[in-house]
């Protein structure tokens, strides 16, 4: 397995290559020396995921099979429990830093919602817990479940991101939602870290931190691509490969571990 030092390295290199990106948009580390995203970028991603609860809220209160339609709680729940304990992990503050434990905390409580009324009581917990303070300390450790995260929540971020990357256009137009979203992917794949043994192969956890690890460099650096372009920094072009490397490096990861791929193009 690659060690911390190298991936810290490795990922140093990248982002200077991708022409001099501002440092408002490079990567931070936490105390432990984990590459993470701009904690702007995750912040707007937990508003992105509280936007999204309530408009399952909505549809759920109309469904006539909770169970079968609720899987978008355990969606947003989980990827909102990895996003936000990356804010928490963070050497930046942000207006969620203090919340952070808080947040992770009621996100579970939202993915494990069993019913519409637990659902809603979860979801008001969570919009509850944004201007909480917290003295909680957070580590990086197994706290979200693996197959709705990678099942269903990566999926969902690559499709939400897909119409934005095919045009210079229209990345112009959703630029804010390509930095959320490479910026959740960093952060989902490295907080996933500890989810081997629900691997297809739990004996491979080096393989699959390796690789796990691989595409969250991957992720930060399309992410830095995104802030560079938007800065006029980054061609369109070599925007577009970023994308594509991240892709190439989850499908190696599916390669050996399990069918499938992203579907961003």
């Amino acid at each position: 397995m690659k060690t911390i030092c190298s991936l810290r390295w490795r990922i140093v290199t990248s982002l200077l290559a991708l022409s001099a990106i501002a440092v408002s948009a490079s990567v931070s580390f936490a105390a432990d020396a984990v590459a993470l995203p701009p904690a702007a970028d995750l912040e707007f991603q937990v508003d992105y995921y509280v936007k999204e609860l309530a408009k399952d809220l909505e549809d759920l209160s109309s469904s006539k099979d909770f169970a079968a339609d609720s899987s978008v709680l355990s969606r947003e729940g989980n990827a909102l429990i990895l996003v936000s304990l990356a804010i928490g992990l963070s050497e930046e503050e942000s207006k969620y830093k203090a919340a952070a434990p808080s947040i992770v905390k009621a996100a579970k409580d939202v993915a494990a919602a069993k019913d519409l009324a637990g659902a809603k009581a979860a979801v008001e917990a969570l919009n509850k817990s944004l201007t909480a303070k917290s003295d909680e300390k957070l580590e990086w450790k197994k706290v979200a479940a693996m197959s709705p995260t990678m099942k269903l929540a990566v999926p969902r971020i690559n499709t939400s991101m897909t119409r934005y990357v095919r045009i210079e256009r229209a990345l112009k137009t959703g630029i804010n939602n390509v930095k959320g979203g490479t910026a959740a992917l960093a952060a989902l794949s490295q907080g996933l870290g500890p989810n081997f043994d629900e691997t297809q192969k739990p004996d491979q956890k080096d393989k699959w931190l390796e690789l796990l690890y691989d595409f969250r460099d991957a992720a930060l650096k399309a992410n830095a691509a995104a802030h560079g372009f938007e800065k006029g920094d980054v061609k369109f072009a070599d925007f577009k490969k970023s994308i594509s490397e991240m892709k190439e490096s989850c499908e190696k990861c599916h390669a050996v571990f399990a069918e499938g791929t992203v579907s961003v193009e």
